[in-house]
């Protein structure tokens, strides 16, 4: 393998893949599974080489390039949890785990957006039974004043009266 390398690549191709390993963070959209296989393979491809990383600097460079929304989620574990995963030596039994968490990450997302998407839903449905029901009969000039609306007490306290009550539509000016 050493020779085939040597005769049939060219040189500096171990300096190229070595420098795509270790620049390639994992992409939030692509699952711990597929990106930690190509990681593996750009190393396995460096074996024979002094680029090649042994079992723990692999994991070292995995766990520091994992993307952002695992590595939250890995945080987020208990203590006795998190704990026990960092005290796994062996390599595979760690990658297992990894994918593991990243699996229940993923179905722990689809779930939430599916309860923000049902929320949004009654939301809209809630609102279109509001504009839908019957408008008010107009204010005689005698209680006209009583009818004007009166400014909610969180727009109040918040200070920006002058921001919800005097918006302009820039099309309509």
């Amino acid at each position: 393998m050493t020779q085939l390398k040597k005769t049939a690549l060219t040189p500096g191709w171990d300096v190229s893949i070595f420098r795509t390993m270790i620049n390639i963070k994992q992409p939030t959209s692509q699952s711990f599974a597929k990106w930690m296989n190509e990681v593996r393979g750009a190393n396995f491809s460096l074996s024979d080489t002094c680029f090649h990383k042994n079992a723990a600097a692999l994991r070292a460079h995995i766990e520091s390039h994992i993307s952002d929304n695992l590595a939250d989620y890995l945080a987020s574990l208990t203590k006795n949890e998190h704990d026990r995963i960092e005290a796994l030596e062996d390599l595979e039994e760690w990658l297992h785990e990894m994918i593991d968490l990243n699996e229940k990450m993923a179905s722990s997302r689809k779930r939430h957006l599916a309860l923000v998407e049902d929320a949004v839903k009654r939301q809209r449905t809630s609102y279109s039974s509001y504009r839908s029901l019957p408008a008010r009969p107009a204010a005689s000039s005698s209680n006209a004043i009583a009818s004007v609306p009166s400014i909610p007490s969180h727009i109040l306290a918040s200070g920006s009266v002058g921001e919800v009550w005097f918006q302009t539509d820039s099309n309509l000016v």
